[in-house]
């Protein structure tokens, strides 16, 4: 049984003995004597280091006050002493708290030296059942250097100009001997808007002097932006840094996107343009690059090359545009498309830009659709399109990815010479793997490619005016 009584107390053995105590405990450990705890607990001096006048730290010392007794302890108060409080002050983990058995408590403090030398302030710990003085100390010292313009304001400035501003004095000497700067440069968090074209070197600043700088506001994009300059000083302590800010305006930009009406056999590459004209303000606007998306029947084309493979809703293959440049790559095309032309069930095709973009400013963007169409289709007998039931099929090799073999199956909706070509992703022809005259029906042929590397190939199936394609994967 062990009992706690937090009041006065009295025992009386052979005479009276009178202890008067509050924070005393009395323990009744099972049988044994009574044994009376006094709570505990201890800290620390602190040392702050060596601070600019001027600047400040703030130091959260863990474990500062320790209960070094067997009960829990109160501390009631924590104060700096009068006269010092302007340099030191508490800022963190202030009482009343309770600190229990083996435990520790931390606290937060902040040196600002309003004065060079050495600095120092008493902290009073009362607790419960004693008061504890603690030293906290540091050292001010005077700066080397200053900033005299601590913030350069480049006010509005349109997207795509420029704005230069010179500063007579940027920096200035507060000592009597020559101070080395080591090393100026930009330290965000916008280093992309914000450069600096002059003074921007190391050297040696005669004593009292000044330095000048000339500073650049090139804003990208719309919106207000902040960046900042980090001054090193050799064998010092001084870091001074000037803050810059600047906002750009964006001008509301215009563009029409469009492509051709082109016309191809089935069997050829052909290549779709994706055109910018009557660009307004694109450049000015802020936007880095726009997305768009083309929308066509996937029975008339099939991306070949780099041209990403997208996917199908319903019978149209939407492929994603992305990235797509503000400057065309030549005349007013900014980027381009490959296909494969092939005899599906449709004769022709709407090529439909959709869903476009800007990326980085709102920009007003027109729509406007190409058209595909297959020419010399043959007509003898009725033109010779394939519905979803009589159409040649070309399946998926077994197994893909593969290692050295493959086979490739397809069917055949009437008599013809068949080749079944193996390319690469270019559209080259590597290897034929089937070509002859066929009766109508399926067939399966394997393929051996042991003296191609590994990669993403193309096989092809052409039979007579139809012309299909997929893709496989050898891994070695």
């Amino acid at each position: 049984m062990k009992k706690a009584i937090r009041n006065t107390i009295m025992l009386l053995s052979c005479g009276l003995l009178c202890l008067t105590d509050a924070a005393a405990q009395l323990h009744d450990q099972s049988d044994s004597v009574f044994s009376i705890v006094i709570p505990s607990a201890e800290a620390r001096d602190i040392d702050m280091g060596t601070v600019l006048v001027g600047e400040t730290r703030d130091s959260l010392v863990n474990g500062f006050v320790r209960n070094t007794g067997r009960a829990a302890i109160r501390i009631d108060e924590a104060v700096l002493n009068s006269g010092t409080t302007g340099h030191f002050a508490i800022t963190g983990g202030l009482p009343p708290v309770t600190v229990h058995e083996g435990e520790e408590h931390a606290m937060a403090f902040s040196f600002s030296p309003l004065a060079a030398g050495p600095l120092e302030a008493e902290i009073f710990i009362v607790t419960q059942v004693d008061t504890q003085r603690y030293r906290i100390h540091g050292v001010g010292v005077v700066p080397q250097i200053e900033v005299a313009t601590r913030y350069v304001d480049f006010g509005v400035v349109p997207v795509g100009a420029e704005r230069d501003t010179l500063v007579d004095v940027m920096l200035r000497n507060l000592t009597a001997g020559p101070v080395q700067v080591s090393g100026i440069r930009l330290s965000g968090p916008d280093t992309l808007q914000f450069s600096m074209i002059g003074g921007a070197q190391p050297m040696t600043l005669p004593p009292f002097a000044s330095h000048a700088m000339e500073l650049r506001f090139a804003p990208r994009r719309g919106g207000r932006s902040s960046g900042s300059i980090t001054f090193e000083i050799e064998g010092g302590l001084d870091r001074p840094v000037a803050l810059l800010f600047g906002e750009g305006t964006a001008v509301e930009g215009s563009a029409t996107l469009t492509t051709d009406t082109l016309r191809a056999a089935a069997g050829e590459v052909i290549t779709v343009p994706i055109r910018l004209r009557d660009a307004v303000n694109l450049q000015l606007s802020g936007a880095t690059h726009l997305v768009a998306q083309l929308r066509f029947r996937a029975a008339s084309l099939v991306p070949t090359g780099a041209t990403p493979m997208g996917w199908l809703e319903d019978t149209w293959r939407i492929i994603p545009l992305d990235d797509l440049p503000r400057l065309p790559l030549r005349d007013d095309i900014i980027a381009e498309y490959t296909f494969m032309t092939v005899l599906g069930t449709e004769e022709s095709t709407p090529l439909i830009l959709q869903n476009s973009a800007s990326v980085g400013a709102d920009v007003s963007l027109l729509e406007i659709p190409g058209y595909f169409i297959l020419e010399d289709i043959c007509r003898e007998g009725g033109t010779r399109l394939f519905d979803g039931e009589r159409r040649v099929s070309l399946r998926q090799n077994t197994p893909n990815p593969f290692n050295s073999s493959t086979t490739i199956s397809f069917d055949v909706l009437e008599r013809g010479v068949v080749r079944l070509s193996i390319m690469n992703l270019e559209g080259r022809v590597l290897r034929t793997a089937f070509e002859g005259y066929v009766e109508p029906g399926s067939y399966t042929v394997r393929f051996d490619a042991d003296a191609l590397p590994s990669g993403i190939y193309l096989y092809e199936l052409r039979s007579g005016n139809s012309l299909l394609q997929r893709r496989m994967q050898l891994l070695k």
